[in-house]
């Protein structure tokens, strides 16, 4: 059963995105004070959450710094969430063997974490398949790095994300059918 939403939320998709995969299964619980917000107007009683499906990174000769120029105007919001598809890490070892020819394993350098924060995001999501492409280690390493730059995550076992908007508190969950995150299918637990 899905959530019925305060009317006093208002919730922004971004232009190239606009559903999330079924991955990021997210429930968004919400403590609003009553009042309907104008779509133009922002009240002190609304909340704008932008949101954006797989974001998979991967070293590039430029730093990472061509990944989101022409993203940064459609990634504003109070809460603006991203599904970090794969790892922030130099270590661990890769899911995938050497000589597999249909296996994907994603792993950027802890430093493309500056770049989500800059680029506008606030929290991420990491209940999916690609959490642990590299292991507990690259999974470790991935959350340090959000941890440096200050970009919250969800999505691992019991992992609860809090944003406070004014007087709104949300909490932000992520939820995937694999072990090594929060239970999609386990639903007295959610």
């Amino acid at each position: 059963m899905v959530p019925k939403l305060p009317r006093s939320v208002r919730v922004a998709c971004a232009p190239a995105v606009r559903l999330l995969l079924p991955a990021l299964a997210l429930l968004l619980g919400l403590v609003a004070t009553s009042g309907a917000a104008r779509a133009e107007t922002k009240s002190p009683s609304s909340v704008s959450i932008t949101a954006v499906g797989d974001i998979a990174m991967a070293p590039s000769t430029d730093g990472g710094g061509g990944f989101f120029p022409r993203m940064r105007s459609a990634l504003t919001g109070d809460v603006v969430l991203g599904n970090l598809e794969g790892t922030l890490a130099t270590g661990g070892t890769s899911k995938c063997s050497p000589s597999s020819t249909n296996c994907f394993a994603f792993r950027a350098p802890p430093a493309y974490a500056s770049l989500l924060r800059r680029a506008g995001f606030t929290i991420m999501n990491l209940a999916n398949n690609h959490a642990l492409d590299y292991g507990p280690t690259g999974q470790s390493q991935t959350v340090a790095a959000l941890d440096r730059v200050g970009l919250r995550h969800t999505g691992r076992p019991g992992e609860i994300a809090y944003v406070r908007v004014g007087n709104t508190r949300i909490a932000l969950l992520g939820f995937a059918p694999y072990p090594w995150a929060q239970s999609l299918l386990d639903i007295p637990a959610a």
